[in-house]
């Protein structure tokens, strides 16, 4: 007669251990995917924020002259204010602050330090969002291809740039209110002018 085979001991911790893995890995997961239509509207508030800061970028010679005098740029200012008023928290103080944070290469350009003729954009380059309760983060940045004259610390003057490749930065925070996401503020714009404004010195 054949002897029963003989069962192993089973490690319950082990055991144990691999389903609370299993919980762990699956409430991620199913966070993760409640988060994406959250994240796919903060995408849609930074575009409409992207959108208005190119409406003052790229301006043609009668525009910009238009907006040469103080009060055109006071009044441009309450324009980019209203646009931004639907998008924002209203509670957040932030609004005016975040208008001439959209203006500031317009304010450049009248006032002879920059020149931005036409600006296409050319790609995503990074788009993170991170959502914690009920704030939020928005990182993006924006290849741009463009024309004009750019300022150039070498040169300590502006120089041409045709075809010039551009990052332009945009890091936004959002609050939500009333279970709506909102803008909370716009914490940083800029454009990196470094590599199309060397690139077109080594050409000249």
């Amino acid at each position: 007669m054949k002897n029963a085979a003989v069962r192993k001991p089973v490690n319950r911790g082990f055991v144990t251990s691999m389903v609370l893995l299993g919980v762990v890995v699956i409430y991620v997961l199913v966070t993760q995917l409640m988060l994406i239509p959250q994240k796919a509207q903060l995408k849609d508030l930074t575009r409409e924020v992207q959108a208005i800061f190119q409406a003052q970028s790229a301006l043609t010679d009668e525009q910009l002259d238009a907006l040469k005098s103080g009060e055109a740029l006071a009044a441009r200012q309450k324009e980019v204010e209203n646009s931004l008023s639907p998008l924002f928290d209203p509670d957040s103080g932030y609004i005016a602050a975040s208008a001439s944070n959209l203006l500031s290469e317009l304010n450049s350009q009248a006032q002879g330090d920059l020149r931005i003729r036409d600006q296409q954009l050319a790609r995503i380059k990074k788009e993170k969002v991170d959502i914690s309760q009920d704030t939020a983060k928005a990182d993006v940045q924006y290849e741009y291809v463009v024309d004009g004259s750019f300022y150039s610390y070498m040169e300590d003057g502006l120089v041409e740039v045709e075809d010039g490749r551009q990052t332009v930065t945009l890091s936004l925070t959002f609050k939500k209110v009333d279970g709506e996401w909102k803008i909370y503020r716009i914490s940083s714009l800029y454009r990196d002018s470094y590599d199309s404004v060397q690139k077109a010195q080594m050409a000249s």
